[in-house]
């Protein structure tokens, strides 16, 4: 664009910002409900972030308190145990105690895998399932106590409806997290925990000064909880 479109550009748009302007005082605009609403929640929004600008200023979390929380709490930060094993997904008990048998009598199981399998992705993986507690809550029971070299199932999984059989392939136990992996989440939760603090101090001092007492019982009587519950489903791992 040449100077001299810009300059029409930024008359007309001139023109156009005091027409508007006219328009806004001539109906009286700030009288208008919605005006009023928009209008005191910027100045609510502006309260708040000055506040929060206040009241957060100082906060910091260091390398010490990190690691200070890390040691404390070394149940939080564990790799969870993990059996690997070939497996073999089908639709029906009857075809997954088949396997069963063929895979206890010398089959290779990932050639039946290759032909029967239905958790298709693990073919990249050489049909290889990372079984954790939580993901795969029915055959980590099953498998649980197994040790390397046994064929576990027919198993149920109950959130897929399906049928597994497992070779266990190796077992690994559950072990620490090392703290560098492990340092970005702890700085969220005390940078939260510490604001949390923060914000609530604030606002029982600046209750206090104010002589301002808020009847929270009522508060919560007033609640309908049941509007703000929210059912959810356990996801079915493919």
């Amino acid at each position: 664009m040449c100077i001299r479109d810009r300059v029409k550009e930024f008359v007309k748009q001139a023109s156009q910002e005091k027409l508007l302007l006219a328009e806004t005082e001539r109906v009286n605009i700030t009288d208008h409900p919605k005006y009023k609403e928009a209008y005191e929640k910027e100045l609510e929004d502006a309260m708040m972030s000055r506040i929060q600008q206040e009241v957060y200023t100082d906060i910091a979390v260091t390398d010490d308190n990190m690691m200070e929380y890390y040691q404390a709490n070394p149940d939080s930060f564990m790799e969870p145990m993990t059996i690997i094993a070939k497996e073999v997904q089908v639709s029906t008990e009857a075809d997954a105690q088949k396997v069963a048998n063929d895979v206890k009598g010398g089959a290779d199981i990932e050639k039946i895998a290759a032909e029967k399998s239905e958790r298709k992705h693990l073919q990249s993986r050489n049909w290889e399932l990372e079984v954790t507690q939580a993901r795969f809550p029915d055959i980590f029971a099953a498998a649980s106590s197994a040790k390397e070299g046994d064929v576990v199932g027919p198993v149920k999984d109950s959130r897929t409806d399906k049928w597994s059989v497992l070779k266990i392939e190796r077992i690994r136990p559950a072990s620490p997290m090392e703290f560098e992996r492990v340092k970005g989440r702890i700085k969220s939760k005390l940078g939260r925990d510490i604001r949390e603090k923060a914000m609530e101090n604030f606002l029982k001092k600046a209750r206090a000064d104010n002589k301002v007492h808020i009847y929270e019982e009522n508060v919560a009587a007033s609640i309908d909880s049941a509007h703000y519950e929210q059912q959810t489903q356990p996801i079915a791992m493919p």
